[in-house]
């Protein structure tokens, strides 16, 4: 199991809830880096998945975990200028869609993309980081995921 299935089963299901994309555009959710440099003026927002080598315990086949970054520009109207400083509000927004998509127990086990997966815990608290290369603020989340073989 490589990162790069995970990441592209997190993309294709995220993808497919109507609850996602009623706040991201399609081309928006991105497997492993954001693709757009444009976003901040943009009024838009953004989805980055990116699974990693694994969780703590080192066991990176079965268990990797995922990192969730939810970018978010303010409001802005036709003119491209913004109409609310809502740009957090939008990120909080997203995450609690995002969240209960990502976070489960092992009571409810999934298959996504051919991926047997039997839990998804959130791994830390979502924090509000600086991203100076994009110069906007995004919300990440990592999960620690349970795969079966």
């Amino acid at each position: 199991m490589s990162a790069s299935n995970v990441n592209a089963a997190i993309h294709n299901y995220l993808a497919a809830q109507d609850t996602v994309l009623a706040l991201v555009e399609e081309d928006y959710i991105c497997k492993g880096k954001l693709r757009k440099a444009d976003l901040k003026g943009s009024g838009k927002a953004a989805i980055v998945i990116k699974a990693s080598g694994g969780d703590p315990r080192g066991n990176s086949l079965y268990n990797p975990r995922v990192n969730i970054m939810i970018y978010a520009d303010n409001t802005r109207n036709d003119d491209d200028e913004p109409t609310a400083e809502d740009a957090e509000d939008r990120l909080w927004a997203i995450f609690k869609v995002v969240d209960p998509l990502l976070h489960w127990n092992n009571r409810e086990p999934r298959t996504l993309d051919g991926i047997y997966i039997l839990g998804s815990l959130r791994g830390v608290a979502p924090q509000i980081l600086p991203d100076d290369d994009i110069g906007l603020e995004y919300l990440w989340a990592a999960y620690d995921m349970s795969l079966s073989t």
